[in-house]
């Protein structure tokens, strides 16, 4: 039985290929009103090393009153290869251990369900570094987290292309599909000839390209519409008390990243040292020293993802955040959503062209863009793609499984 895993960002996803051919999604939540993901989420309670992973690690982070330790979004951590091992309850492990937890949950839910694993596909974003020899090493990393959680010798294979599998399986004749896998920490294209499944010709993948921005990012955009509430534009005095100096702004970089849930303690000194030495805007940085405390955080940060997905469907959601002394209830329309957001649309726009100019084809030869990965609903990417190739064309496969059904459809081809 061939397996095909989507180990992702913000959600993993598992599909598997039976001896018959079907495609069949695999329960990882069973008591879930999304059975078929599993959130990339790992709760380490207070003086255990072995985790609580998937939507119940949240709730039992939130009920323990926010002690042990809480981790999300690591998959993007690994392209920090200078980053071997954390600190959790007094004892070192690894980024590799950590994921292969969910890996082996993963695991353990296929072998319940359909029986032995026979061969693994595993998928991977295009570009998991500019630099290949780093790639690799990332890569490498991927491949032990899967080795520590049991399986033997996975195959990668990019994601959007395994995406371009799961929308082969519908193919009735031969086309040029343009392919957008947009996700939690990456945004993915590929743009190929399929076949359908039964005709003698090959597919040909005619170009892939990555960039690293994701929901991740998108949501950490939101967090610029509350800067000034916590100090951006304040200014501070130097040590001698005698020079105003804007407030240091590297802090509020951080802020827009749930990876830096943990590294944001490091700057708490400092902010109180700026209070205490001076401030033309004191409250606003006891908010700021408020906000960083991981509970405060992860709080702020869940609601800003619950308000951005609210905005893919509604032109403003309601924004609610009561814990003194951060106080803060407000509207946030989509017009300030898609401003804060231009600079990753434009992003995600320069690399559409990049993939067909390094394929020398046209935009107009495309006739079906096929949209996966929860971050694809956002309407100003949406808008992207309806300018460039038209609203008729536009394919929207299953948004969160689509890259797994197509994992473990890729041997297919």
């Amino acid at each position: 039985m061939i397996v095909g895993i989507d180990f992702g960002t913000s959600n993993s996803a598992c599909s598997v290929r039976l001896d018959s051919g079907d495609i069949r999604p695999v329960i990882l939540q069973p008591d879930s009103l999304s059975p078929y993901l599993l959130p990339s989420y790992w709760y380490f309670p207070e003086g255990s090393m072995v985790p609580v992973v998937g939507q119940k690690a949240k709730e039992m982070f939130v009920e323990s009153g926010h002690e042990g330790r809480f981790i999300l979004s690591l998959k993007s951590h690994l392209s920090n290869t200078e980053l071997k091992v954390v600190t959790i309850n007094g004892k070192a492990i690894s980024l590799e251990m950590i994921v292969s937890f969910i890996l082996k949950r993963i695991r353990i839910s296929v072998e319940e369900q359909f029986g032995k694993i026979t061969s693994v596909y595993a998928g991977r974003p295009v570009v998991l570094s500019e630099d290949r020899s780093i790639d690799q090493k990332i890569e490498d990393r991927l491949r032990e987290a899967y080795r520590l959680a049991g399986y033997q010798d996975p195959i990668f294979v990019l994601e959007p292309v395994a995406a371009a599998y799961a929308y082969k399986q519908h193919l009735k004749k031969a086309e040029t599909v343009f392919i957008c896998d947009f996700g939690g920490g990456t945004l993915d294209y590929c743009l190929a000839m399929l076949e359908p499944r039964d005709s003698c010709k090959k597919d040909v993948i005619l170009g892939t390209k990555g960039v690293r921005i994701g929901g991740d990012d998108v949501t950490g955009s939101l967090m610029r519409l509350f800067w000034n509430f916590f100090g951006y534009s304040s200014q501070v005095r130097d040590f001698t008390r005698e020079k105003w100096l804007p407030f240091p702004t590297s802090v509020f970089s951080m802020l827009s990243n749930w990876k830096n849930i943990w590294r944001l303690q490091g700057t708490a000194r400092k902010i109180k040292g700026h209070i205490h030495w001076g401030s033309s805007d004191p409250d606003a940085l006891k908010r700021l020293m408020a906000l960083i405390e991981p509970e405060n955080y992860f709080e702020f940060l869940s609601e800003l993802e619950r308000v951005k997905i609210l905005l893919s469907s509604q032109k403003e959601a309601n924004f609610s955040f009561q814990n003194k002394p951060i106080e803060i209830e407000r509207v946030i329309t989509r017009l300030e959503f898609e401003s804060v957001t231009a600079n990753l649309m434009k992003q995600a726009e320069a690399e559409i062209f990049e993939v067909f100019k390094g394929a020398h084809t046209a935009l107009k030869d495309v006739k079906t863009v096929f949209l996966t990965g929860g971050s694809s609903q956002i309407p100003a990417f949406q808008k992207i793609i309806e300018k460039n190739f038209g609203k008729e064309g536009i394919q929207k496969g299953e948004i969160f499984t689509s890259v797994a059904n197509g994992l473990s459809a890729y041997q297919l081809s």
